[in-house]
């Protein structure tokens, strides 16, 4: 008996533990999108001809999308905000990091309402972390959003 209610309660706590609130995200002046490579989660990095400067494209397939995927990118002359933080922003900050599972979940309206309220939107990729610091790169919301002002 006592190691069902245990289970239990580590399900709960693990189920709840690391929701994500919507409205804590929506009030917010930053969101944080993390990105994580991964068949629904893509990532392309292109030069421009003229300047020889990488941008980054990032795709999520998403299935509230009528398109199929919502797009951010960065570009480093147009939205050049890159910053560092320590890998602790993630534990200190986890509930203004919007997941893949968490985008995944809202309709298109929500994620509509979420990202219009935002002043920064910053965009972690996994593959930007090393030993101690991480990568932030703001970035423009593109796609299938046509609320969004720029």
């Amino acid at each position: 008996m006592t190691r069902l209610i245990l289970i239990l309660f580590l399900i709960y706590n693990s189920a709840n533990g690391y929701c994500q609130n919507f409205d804590k995200i929506k009030n917010s002046d930053t969101v944080y999108v993390y990105f994580k490579k991964s068949n629904a989660q893509l990532h392309y990095k292109e030069k421009t001809n003229n300047v020889n400067q990488e941008y980054d494209n990032y795709f999520f397939l998403l299935n509230c999308t009528p398109h199929g995927s919502l797009q951010f990118a960065h570009h480093y002359s147009f939205s050049p905000g890159v910053k560092y933080e320590k890998k602790s922003f993630l534990k200190k900050n986890k509930d203004l990091i919007a997941t893949y599972e968490f985008l995944n979940l809202l309709s298109m309206e929500k994620i509509n309402e979420l990202l219009n309220n935002f002043k920064e939107v910053y965009i972690i990729d996994e593959e930007d972390f090393n030993n101690r610091k991480i990568k932030l790169k703001k970035i423009k919301v593109l796609g299938n959003l046509p609320n969004i002002e720029e």
